[in-house]
This record gives structure tokens, sequence and C-alpha cells, in this order.
């Protein structure tokens, strides 16, 4: 696992290409992943903030505020981890012209902003800072080597099922119109 952070790390700090393009597919799978998988471990941890990320730029390349709805995850997180230790996860609150979150799974951390004060258990309180690297710009890539990794195949949904095979599904009803972006977002 901390293998697998430090790559995901080094590939973030070393991107230098063009924004990557999440598309709505992307952005659903994300959601799906936000709205159903069952945090227990590390790797869990590290795909929902991935899931998280790239969300956090799909809102951004598509200025849509009524998107955000997403946010309320930050604080369904630390929720959940306030509810489990799982070791190598770190958190902060920063308050400065709202508050940023940082997250930090063994080698990599995220960041995010979020009007909502959250407490966060003493367990993974840590005192820290934003790293300067971005990782929105290769978000897709992030979240895709993240839940992707031989590591994660035991991402499961809150109700035991694989969450790959039920994201797909769900990308599929969207492919063949049985369900519009609109009704997917409206329903995670």
């Amino acid at each position: 696992m901390n293998e697998l952070t430090m790559l995901l790390n080094e590939y973030a700090k070393n991107y230098t290409g063009e924004v990557e393009v999440i598309e709505d597919e992307d952005f659903i799978r994300a959601l799906y992943y936000l709205d159903n998988l069952f945090i227990n471990s590390e790797i869990d941890v590290l795909i929902y903030l991935s899931a998280l990320n790239l969300c956090n730029s799909y809102a951004k390349q598509h200025k849509d505020h009524d998107i955000y709805k997403f946010k309320k995850e930050i604080a369904t997180i630390i929720d959940i981890l306030n509810d489990h230790h799982i070791p190598n996860i770190k958190v902060c609150m920063i308050n400065n012209e709202g508050n940023l979150y940082i997250f930090k799974v063994n080698e990599i951390t995220f960041s995010f902003h979020d009007e909502k004060i959250v407490p966060i258990d003493e367990y993974y309180h840590e005192d820290m800072t934003w790293d300067g690297i971005k990782k929105q710009p290769c978000a897709k890539t992030l979240f895709d080597k993240a839940s992707n990794n031989g590591l994660a195949t035991r991402s499961i949904t809150t109700t035991g099922k694989p969450i790959s095979l039920l994201a797909d599904k769900l990308i599929e009803d969207y492919h063949n119109k049985v369900l519009t972006f609109e009704e997917i977002i409206e329903n995670m």
C-alpha cells in the first residue's frame, strides 16, 4: 500500500500534461464509489479520496455549481473514519478563508475546501500543510490507478457486492439511456 501511494504521489508530482478531461461516465463512476464504497481499509480510503478528487476536478471543468453536492462526502469520510481506526491515515483541518481539509494516506495527500466544520477524531489528527502537489490535473489517472491496482480486489459496496461491476452497470444504463445524467446525479 505504501508503495502504491508513493507511486501515485510521484505521478502527480511529475505530471506536466494537459488537465485530463473528465467525462460524464468518469464522474458517474466516481460518484457511485463515493455513495456506495464500504470503507474498511487504507486502500478504501485512498479510492474514496481519489474519487472525491475526480469529482472536484469534473465540477471545476464543467463550472456547474449544482453538482457540488458531492462535497457532503468530505464530512462523510471524516464521520466514517471517526467510527473506525484505520492505520496510516491522517487528517487536518485548517481554517483560513474557508476550511481546508488535508487527508494523508501513507505517502499521498489530498486537500479539499468545504464550509462545514467536522470534528476529527484525535486518532487521525495531525498538523499538516498542503504538499503543493496538484492532484486535480491528473485526477482521472489517479482514480483509475487507485481503484484498479490489484489491492482493491475486495472493494465492495456497503451491501457487500463488487463495486466495480455495479458501477459498470450504472454506466451501461446511462449509455443505453435507461437513466439520464440528471437522474443519476439526483439519486446519489
